[in-house]
Order: structure tokens, then C-alpha cells, then sequence
């Protein structure tokens, strides 16, 4: 990215946070009252004029101001993370921690996943989102089966994180309700305290090896663990707030527009294109308009970051806005709930 003087900057900085504030076009006369830099208007205009010819601003041919462009938000966005980095902690404290620790013991985790986007759309104006952790980047705590018809049994996981799953499973053979309690108790004796990424990889070795001779029990058991750990999960997404999208000027007065962000938002394969890559992030991620991979979010603006219990990646959790929004208030918030949460499943651990 080319490099820009003090004044070239000043300005740059000047109508982006101007064009944040207004949604309008920002003209010279509006940076010499806004900015405390000491120049006319023409020679204003003539560094507006250099900013546009670098990609910076565009200029819509209604008006004679001028709006950012995707380059100049990730210009401010950059300086605003460089500011952050310097200065430490990110500066943002809002004191939520102790009515998520008050209602934890209450709290599934369907419920802090509604809770988090709520909370992220509450404190942001914007879309709070969130994806639920996936059940294989947990720790196993316990497992029950139960007999519900011939040829089906129903397996509850319980996490470690406190993390609940249901699963009905399909067995060629009917085995008793005793049967099955000594399966559980000798799958929660030999797994308790594994990830269920390394049960899995365990349970495919070990029905790998036809030779080995197992007890009846084992063999069963063996059976019904792969049957239940093995089978496909499904990502849920959690999200709140779309009806924000329409108090901004950008989107409420472009019918088009808000008909495509709608329709993207309930596209889950879409949505999780995006977030799934904030995953190979250590932390933060954000994408201004068109550096989403997704065309139809070109619109937008996303703010993200994974949350953890201890080291290990649970999801990811976020803010989507419009491309003109405040990030220096947004990816302090990002950043704040996402360290909150990642205490929470540690804390639960």
C-alpha cells in the first residue's frame, strides 16, 4: 500500500470517520471545520483529488464530496490495530462478565449462543453472530444409551464444557436395557477426559484390527461407540439483529441491496464460507466489502474472532455491519466477548 504523508492521512481519517458518522458524502468545506489541520479548502480538495487517483475515495457523480473506499477502510482499520497493539489491552471494559457467571449454571449452551449474538448485536447496533462449538473440538465427559424401539438407541453426550447432544443410532441387534448400561460404563471408564477428535481416530484403529480378539462386551461396545461418534455433525449458526440492517442509509434506501443481504443471511453454507476461514485466524479477522470470498456480502463488513477453551478452537463469534462502520468501537467489543466466552468454556472445564 502506497504511503501517505501526516497530511494525506489526516485528511483520509478525517472522511472516514465523517462518512461513519453521516453516511454522506464529505466534502473539503466539512474536513477544515472537522480536522485541526491548518489548510484552505482548494488545497484540501487537491489532496482529496491525489487520495482519489490512489484508489482511496471514490467520488459519486451526485455530489462533490467524496466516500471511502474498500482500501481506505482497511487503511483505518490497519491504523486502528496498530493504535490497539501499542497501547496493550484493547480499550473497551463493559461489565458483563458477572451476569453470564451468575446465569452459567442455568445457561445450556443453545442459550449462551443466543446469548452472545444478542449481546454482540445489543452493544453493536449491527448483526451479532455466532457458531456453536463443534461437539468433536470438545472434551468427553459421558455417555448414556437407551432403548427406544426395536433396532434404535438413543446416545446423550455430555461435554466437559457442559456441551448436551442427542443422538438416535441404528442397531442390527436389540440388546437389553443392562446391555447397554455396562457398554456405557466401560466407554465412560476407558474415555472419560479424551477429545472426541482422538476417541474417534482410536475407535476407527481399533475396528481396524479384525485380528484382535475382543470379549463380547467390547466388541459391542466398540460398535455402538463408533456408531456414535463417528456420524457427520452439523455447524449451527446463531445470530440477532437483521432488523438493524434497515436503520442504515446505505441498505434501507437500496430495496435491492437489502433484498440480497437478507436472502446471503439465510444461506448457511454462505455464512459459514466466511467463518469457517476466520478458524485458521490465531485471533481476529476482519473483512471490508470485497475481500469477503463471498460476492454477495461485498456489501458488508465482518469483525470476527475464535473463542477457545484453553488452546483448543471451539468456533467463532462476530459482528456484521455495513462497510462504514465504527470498527474502533466494534473490534474492541469482538475482541472483549470473545475473551469472556473463552473463560466461560475454560472455567467449565
Amino acid at each position: 500500500m502506497e504511503e501517505l504523508n501526516e497530511r494525506s492521512k489526516q485528511i483520509l481519517e478525517t472522511v472516514i470517520s465523517s462518512y461513519i458518522a453521516t453516511a454522506g458524502p464529505v466534502g473539503s468545506r466539512t474536513i477544515t471545520k472537522r480536522s485541526n489541520i491548518n489548510l484552505s479548502p482548494a488545497t484540501v480538495r487537491n489532496i482529496m483529488s491525489d487520495l482519489e487517483e490512489m484508489g482511496f475515495l471514490s467520488h459519486p457523480h451526485t455530489s462533490a464530496g467524496r466516500v471511502p473506499t474498500d482500501k481506505a477502510y482497511r487503511f483505518y482499520v490497519d491504523s486502528i490495530l496498530k493504535r490497539i497493539a501499542s497501547e496493550g489491552e484493547f480499550p473497551l471494559s463493559l461489565n458483563t462478565d458477572e451476569e453470564l457467571k451468575e446465569n452459567r449454571e442455568t445457561m445450556n449452551v443453545e442459550n449462551i449462543m443466543k446469548w452472545t449474538s444478542h449481546y454482540l448485536s445489543q452493544f453493536s447496533n449491527y448483526i451479532g453472530i455466532i457458531i456453536a462449538p463443534k461437539f468433536s473440538s470438545t472434551i468427553f465427559q459421558h455417555i448414556e444409551f437407551i432403548n427406544l424401539r426395536k433396532h434404535q438407541i438413543l446416545a446423550i453426550f455430555v461435554t466437559k464444557s457442559g456441551i448436551v447432544q442427542h443422538k438416535v443410532i441404528k442397531n442390527d441387534e436389540d440388546l437389553p436395557q443392562d446391555a447397554l448400561d455396562k457398554i456405557t460404563k466401560y466407554l465412560n471408564e476407558k474415555f472419560q477426559g479424551m477429545a472426541l477428535q482422538d476417541i474417534r481416530m482410536e475407535l476407527e484403529e481399533m475396528m481396524a484390527e479384525e485380528k484382535r480378539a475382543y470379549d463380547r462386551l467390547v466388541e459391542k461396545a466398540y460398535y455402538l461407540g463408533r456408531l456414535a461418534f463417528l456420524s457427520p455433525e452439523e455447524e449451527e449458526i446463531y445470530f440477532d439483529g437483521t432488523a438493524n440492517i434497515l436503520s442504515q442509509p446505505e441498505f434501507s434506501n437500496n430495496v435491492d441491496e437489502m433484498k440480497r443481504i437478507f436472502s446471503t443471511l439465510e444461506q448457511k453454507s454462505l455464512l459459514l464460507r466466511i467463518l469457517d476461514k476466520c478458524l485458521d485466524s490465531a485471533g481476529m479477522q476482519i473483512f471490508i466489502g470485497s475481500e469477503s470470498p463471498v460476492k454477495e456480502t461485498h456489501g458488508l463488513s465482518f469483525i470476527t474472532s475464535v473463542y477457545k477453551s484453553r488452546e483448543r478452537v471451539l468456533g467463532t463469534l462476530g459482528v456484521i455491519g455495513p462497510k462504514r462502520m465504527d470498527y474502533f468501537q466494534i473490534i474492541p467489543l469482538v475482541n472483549y466477548t470473545a475473551n469472556l466466552l473463552s473463560k466461560l468454556f475454560t472455567e467449565a472445564e
